[in-house]
Parts: C-alpha cells; structure tokens; sequence
C-alpha cells in the first residue's frame, strides 16, 4: 500500500512538471495510438479490476469509497497514462532517476536526523520506522542499479552510490526485524528487472 501510494506521488510530481513544461514551451503532443496488442492487455488488466471490484461490492459505497472501489481502480491505473503519455514523446529516464534520488535522499536525511540528533527511532516521512525499512529496502538495489547504469556519468554515478551507504546505517539503526530478507528480496527482484 505504501510502495503504491509512493509511486502514486512520484508519477504525480514527474507529469505535473511535465504537463507545466510542455505547456509553457507550447510543445504539448495530443496525437498518439495505443498498439492493438496493448489494447488487449489493457481490456484484460481492467477487466479483472472490474471482476474484484464486484466480488468486493459489499454495497454501493464500494463504488465510491474503500480499497476495492470504482474510484481506487481509477486513481492507481491513472499514474500509467500518466506515464505512458509523457513516455511517448519523451525519454522519462532522466525525470524518474532525479524524482527517485531526491525521494532517497529526503528519506535518508530525515531518518539520520532522526536518529542522530532527535535520538529516536528513524520513522522519517513516514509514521513507523518499518514503512521507512519497506522504502529503503526497495531503493537500496534501485540506487545501486541506477549508478551502475550511469556509470559513464559521474556525478550521476555518486550520487546514487552515496545513498546506499545512508540507506545501510538506516536499515541498522531502525532495528526491524525481516529488513535483511525484505532487503534481499528486493536484490533479486531489482536484480531480475
């Protein structure tokens, strides 16, 4: 739910800025075509939705309110046409990479205040120090991924690999049990990807 509801604001933060641009630039493109066979995957994909929506349809309210409603389905499926419209026109691998380094290093930064100067568990942008752990176990493998894959840039290189060892002491300080397996989960996920 967390991992979601922050790849909600990152897509939000990444189009919004976007959308300004292009519109200040007058350079906004209306005139692009879903593939067929994307289509598909989308009907299929918003068919099951629609399928969990009506088996959690314990009464009207379901449409409009609560984890399994019309309006949900909605907002969370609405970050990929988000993406895939800026992603059209546009290369989005920069605007990621810079929205999730700064992601990193506001949670990183927050937490070490946290634990160094206010000496209290590392909850940072977060409530629980466990959401904080599920985050950086999810951007550790990312930031190493995104330094080695600008490795021919070397500021963008640094600032990525500077994250892992804050992200690290973290991890430590936050003391949640499963944060290593979470962690090597994450590895092997990102690493697979």
């Amino acid at each position: 739910y967390h991992y979601v509801n922050t790849a909600e604001a990152i897509t939000w933060i990444i189009f919004v800025l976007f959308f300004a641009w292009t519109t200040y630039k007058k350079d906004i493109s209306w005139n692009f075509k879903v593939p067929r066979r994307l289509l598909i995957v989308l009907a299929v994909f918003y068919g099951g939705l629609l399928l969990a929506m009506i088996f959690h349809l314990d009464n009207l309210d379901n449409l409009s309110g609560g984890y399994y409603s019309v309006s949900v389905f909605l907002r969370y499926t609405a970050v990929f046409w988000m993406l895939l419209y800026v992603g059209w026109t546009r290369d989005i691998r920069k605007a990621i990479y810079w929205t999730l380094t700064a992601v990193t290093y506001a949670i990183c930064l927050t937490s070490l205040y946290q634990i160094f100067v206010l000496n209290i568990p590392p909850h940072s942008l977060y409530r629980t120090q466990h959401v904080t752990t599920m985050m950086i176990d999810m951007l550790l493998p990312m930031m190493a991924g995104l330094g080695y894959y600008y490795r021919k840039k070397p500021v963008w290189k640094w600032l990525s690999w500077c994250t892992i060892p804050l992200q690290l002491v973290i991890i430590f300080f936050a003391k949640v049990r499963g944060a290593d397996l979470a962690l090597i989960g994450a590895m092997i996920v990102c690493g697979a990807v």
